[in-house]
């Protein structure tokens, strides 16, 4: 099928807001690929770039033009070849874990029971359904980047943190770890923290690791001024490796920020 080396819509993978909507249209900006590997592509656009798209596709056209002028000196292509990507992963004597996106979540979070509110916080929740068997995700990792409504990052991508909390169905939490150990299928909610702010103040602060020693948790560098934003997650586990989409407002001062699924990422 053909497929976008960089994407026709804001927030897709690889998604270059320099180019024309013609420019995104012309056959330039297209690739063959089956529908197997179009998805492993999108889901890694980190490791598989727009360069390294270029790169297959120039080395595909070249090798058609040998077969089309009787020179090449190799096996003839089949009908739509495309450039194949070898993926590796260990046996698994199970179907492995299944990321998939719950539901945002967020609520104004109070210090102590009954104490002063501090400020309100987003999260995204995300469950673990396996095609089948029941194996446990390990070793999760999340990692984000926020971009503005034109794909243009606001900061660099940063490392996110779950919020571990004894009640399974609210936002509250007891302490944040970095990485997730286990996940286990069916019923299971892992809740990452994604941003915070206080509801009288215009200006947000995501949610990261490298936040912990600014006072109240809020990086002078992840900033996030009143406005419309896309924001990427990808987990990364023991047999994982999932990319979400959303696209969240922040009203400014006197509202809370809203987050919605995007691209697949509705949630249930």
């Amino acid at each position: 099928m053909a497929a976008h080396i960089t994407a026709a819509a804001v927030g897709a993978p690889r998604y270059n807001s320099k180019l024309t909507p013609e420019q995104r249209r012309h056959f330039d900006n297209g690739i063959w690929m089956c529908g197997h590997h179009g998805t492993l592509v999108d889901r890694d656009h980190t490791r598989y770039s727009v360069d390294q798209l270029r790169k297959w596709k120039r080395k595909a056209e070249a090798i058609a033009q040998k077969e089309h002028e009787g020179v090449a000196r190799h096996t003839p292509m089949r009908p739509q070849t495309h450039v194949q990507v070898k993926v590796t992963a260990p046996a698994l004597d199970v179907y492995p874990p299944r990321i998939t996106f719950y539901r945002p979540a967020g609520a104004p979070l109070f210090d102590g029971p009954g104490g002063p509110y501090q400020y309100f916080v987003a999260e995204l929740w995300f469950r673990n359904e396996p095609l089948k068997g029941g194996p446990v995700a390990k070793t999760l990792t999340a990692f984000l980047e926020f971009s503005d409504a034109n794909g243009t990052p606001l900061f660099s991508e940063i490392r996110g943190e779950w919020a571990i909390a004894n009640a399974g169905d609210n936002v509250g939490f007891t302490s944040t770890q970095e990485t997730l150990a286990d996940l286990p299928p069916v019923g299971e909610i892992a809740k990452l923290l994604v941003l915070q702010k206080r509801i009288e103040a215009p200006i947000a602060y995501a949610w990261s690791r490298g936040a912990r020693e600014y006072p109240g948790r809020r990086h002078v560098s992840h900033q996030i001024p009143p406005g419309e934003y896309q924001l990427r997650v990808r987990i990364r586990g023991l047999h994982v490796d999932e990319t979400f989409y959303f696209r969240f407002t922040n009203p400014g001062a006197g509202a809370d920020p809203v987050v919605q699924g995007l691209n697949g990422s509705e949630g249930q």
